[in-house]
Parts: structure tokens; sequence; C-alpha cells
């Protein structure tokens, strides 16, 4: 444990009755921040690898208070999850099954102080269920996420839709058919080429993209973007879900990264965060978006970051 920083465990009723467990990483001092912490998938609260762990006490050490929590269903919580295949239980995820839960783990977290940010942080699917979260939850003062998915697979793409998109996946496919690695096909490569080269014709989400994530996760982030609720989704300079997202979101609504909303790369992170070196790039991250957040308006807590300001903030335009 890191010197300075105390856990305690606090319990709470979750959405369907059952009882949540939660750990939170104590300061010392009044907390710069509350940070919640998310597990992506059907991990519990510790992550892969205790992951969460050592990113909530670097973040404890640093003055935040970081809270980790298992859904009902996960680790220590009540509840159950249905016995289905694995995948299934990574789509009820990702369709929002943790929801009311983390919403009200972060209303009874939530500091009493309104000038202390409350954060939401989630790696893939936990970053999808922040993201929800904070649409129906006031509270949320930012959302910072590593890995937010979104499932391009069985949808038909209109012509020259998602060109850099398509270009960079058909290069992929090209580089593993060279050194005979992954699954690699030669019409793999040339769909998505010719699909990247042909002009776009429509700027509207296929009908048949997968709803069940797309389409409300879209619809989350268009609605805290609205609000000028202050988001970053990192992800690593391999993952090509960062030029999706650039298209399928900003691109097809004609929007743009603004102070309070961030595309971000930090290089050679991975999807599950399972070096140390990835968590404390990321914690760090963190660290430096939450005292953003309680930053005066117009000056920024780091000279090397880009100013993200609280919701609201008439400043923030």
């Amino acid at each position: 444990m890191a010197r300075g920083v105390r856990r305690s465990v606090l319990t709470l009723p979750g959405a369907d009755g059952a009882e949540l467990v939660a750990v939170v990483h104590e300061p010392e001092g009044p907390p710069v921040s509350v940070t919640l912490l998310l597990a992506g998938g059907v991990l519990p609260r510790m992550g892969v690898n205790r992951v969460l762990v050592r990113m909530a006490d670097r973040l404890a050490a640093a003055g935040h208070r970081a809270v980790r929590v298992d859904p009902s269903g996960l680790g220590e919580s009540g509840g159950a999850l249905p016995e289905e295949p694995f995948f299934d239980l990574l789509r009820r995820v990702e369709s929002g099954a943790f929801v009311d839960d983390v919403r009200l783990t972060a209303e009874a977290v939530a500091p009493a102080d309104p000038g202390v940010p409350l954060v939401l942080f989630g790696t893939c699917g936990g970053g999808i269920t922040a993201l929800r979260v904070a649409e129906r939850l006031d509270r949320v003062t930012g959302v910072i996420a590593v890995g937010v998915p979104l499932k391009r697979s069985g949808a038909r793409i209109p012509p020259g839709f998602a060109r850099r998109t398509e270009r960079r996946r058909a290069l992929r496919q090209l580089a593993e058919l060279r050194h005979r690695t992954g699954s690699g096909r030669v019409r793999r490569v040339i769909r998505p080429l010719v699909w990247s080269l042909m002009p776009r014709l429509s700027r509207r989400l296929p009908e048949d993209a997968d709803r069940w994530l797309n389409t409300p996760l879209l619809g989350s982030m268009r609605a805290v973007y609205a609000r000028r609720l202050p988001v970053s989704l990192l992800y690593g300079e391999n993952d090509i879900v960062r030029d999706e997202i650039e298209e399928l979101f900003l691109g097809l609504h004609r929007l743009g990264e603004r102070p309070w909303f961030e595309l971000g790369l930090i290089p050679a992170v991975g999807h599950q965060l399972d070096d140390p070196d990835e968590v404390d790039a990321v914690a760090e991250r963190i660290r430096r978006f939450a005292e953003q957040l309680r930053a005066p308006a117009g000056r920024t807590a780091s000279a090397a970051s880009a100013v993200l300001r609280p919701a609201g903030d008439p400043a923030a335009s």
C-alpha cells in the first residue's frame, strides 16, 4: 500500500437490492477529487493483474480519493450474472448492465463540496458504463477512459464511409499477410482498401450496425458533449477505434474536438493496461484530468496539458 494511503470497505444497496462492495482509497487530508475506477468487461474491482489497485493507490498518494466497486454479480458483491457464454456476458455489460449499480455508487461517494470534482474512469466496457452514467447523473464532473470499444463487425459500410479507418485496417491486414501472422486474408485487404478509395456517399450510421452498443454509446457521447462535460477518451497508438469514433461520432454530427472533449493517444498503452508503466502513465493522466477540473477558469493545472473546464463553466467555449 502506498505511504499515507488508507483503505476502507464501503457497502451499499445495488439496483436489484443486492449488496455492493467497494474499496475506498483515502488520501491524507481533504481530497482533491473523488475518482471512481471501473474495470472492463466482467472483471472484478481489481482489474487485470490488480491494475486498478495500483492505480487507486497512486491517485490516493497524490491526494485523490479513489473508489473501486464490484457491480452486482462480480467479486464480493451480491447478486448473480446470468449463466450464459462469456461473450454474451460481455455484450450484456457493454449494453449497460452495470450502469444503475455504478450510478448508485457514484451518488453514494460524491463529495458534499461541489468544488471537489467527481470523476468517472473506466477501461473498455467500464468506459462505456462511465459515459452512460455521466449522461444520467449531473453530479459527475468529468469522464476519462481507456479503450472504449465500438463494434463494426457485421455492419455493411456505405461506400466511402470511414475511409481512413478502412485504409488502416487494410494496411494492418496486408502486414499480417506479408509476415504470415494473425488472420490476414487477401479479401480482408481488398474490400476495405477499395471502400477507402471510393467517394463518400453517406454520413449516416449503417442501418444494421450493432445497435445494442454503437447507437446507445454514441448517443451518450453526444449528450455529454452537448452539456460540455469534460471527456477524455484515450487510446493506444495502434487502436483503430479512435479513428472510428472520430468519423462515426464527430464526423457524422459535424463536431470537432473541443476544450471539453479529447480523443487522446498514449503511445504503447495496451487495451487492458497489463504493464506497470502503462498503469502509472494512465494514473498520471487521471490525476492531471481531475486537477484541471478543479483549476479556476482560464488556468490549467499543468502547463503541458490542454484545458478541460467543468461543465457549465461560461468560459468553456
